[in-house]
């Protein structure tokens, strides 16, 4: 039941109401999820420089 206070009082003190509010906690999740799971898939990736690429490319 505290926890639904807090809540509560946070989203009013922000001048959201509680589904705003929930809804931005739960979109900014998503996208910290997506950014991080980039992040990882770019470390993966290997790096090429400039030379690489262009005998890649047959230039």
């Amino acid at each position: 039941m505290k926890k639904k206070i807090l809540i509560e009082k946070y989203a009013k003190d922000n001048k959201l109401s509680v589904n705003d509010f929930i809804r931005n906690l739960v979109l900014d999740k998503i996208d910290e999820e997506r950014i991080l799971s980039s992040l990882r898939n770019s470390k993966l990736e290997e790096i090429s420089n400039h030379t690489d690429v262009w005998r890649r490319l047959g230039i």
